[in-house]
């Protein structure tokens, strides 16, 4: 690794710079960032040291998406959670639906965002 040197009066500084991920961070890798930040200062430092907080955060959010989709389609069916619901009662559906969601949502927070 190569490192650039700036002369400032008698002193080389280095130049820095922080690596920034190109990927948004979205819901679960900020509520993973202010997890780590409140509750586990030790594993965020030492992440934020290495350079490597934003690509744990953009895992952790690619984890949780697809963890989330994957738990509603196993939900929904076992719901039998149908098209033929929605058209016939399109109250009762969304009710399930939402039930879902946030059934899904929980487990997601509780194994990966907080473990």
């Amino acid at each position: 690794m190569k490192i650039n040197y700036r002369r400032e009066g008698d002193y080389l500084l280095p130049e820095l710079t922080i690596e920034q991920s190109q990927q948004p961070l979205g819901k679960y890798g900020l509520l993973r960032k202010e997890y780590l930040k409140r509750s586990r200062r030790t594993i965020y430092n030492q992440l934020l040291i290495k350079g490597e907080l934003l690509n744990h955060l953009a895992q952790v959010e690619y984890e949780a998406q697809e963890e989330l989709e994957r738990l509603e389609k196993l939900f929904a069916q076992a719901e039998n959670l149908s098209e033929e619901l929605k058209a016939s009662d399109l109250l009762a559906w969304t009710s399930k639906k939402n039930y879902i969601k946030k059934q899904a949502e929980e487990l997601v927070l509780e194994q990966i965002i907080f473990a």
